[in-house]
């Protein structure tokens, strides 16, 4: 994503984006007890957060098959004290950084090659 933000390219790889997928499935099976690690929320959730809501902000992938991540998501927004001021603001701003220089026609057709 940041080669993207700094203009040096307009596209993500399929490649990548293939890698991406791979991690979001790991993802999507790691909160499937309802947090990263354990049953209650650790520092872990709230890191890894930071990388959900930016994922969710830049908009280049659809995130929906991975439903365990989505139920998480939602939790988090909600639990984590201040997360709309101290994550979910800065994940907006890096979103319009990354789509300021995103070409998101051409991820799509690298996807159907």
């Amino acid at each position: 994503m940041i080669p993207v933000g700094f203009g040096k390219t307009s596209t993500i790889s399929a490649e990548k984006l293939d890698l991406l997928k791979e991690a979001l499935m790991w993802a999507n099976q790691m909160t499937s007890c309802g947090y990263v690690v354990g049953t209650t929320m650790s520092l872990a959730d709230i890191d890894f957060m930071s990388t959900v809501s930016t994922l969710e902000a830049c908009n280049f992938i659809d995130l929906s098959p991975y439903k365990n991540l989505q139920r998480w998501t939602v939790r988090m927004k909600e639990q984590i004290p201040g997360y709309e001021t101290n994550c979910g603001q800065g994940a907006r701003q890096f979103g319009e950084w990354f789509n300021a220089s995103y070409d998101p026609t051409t991820v799509i057709n690298v996807d159907k090659q």
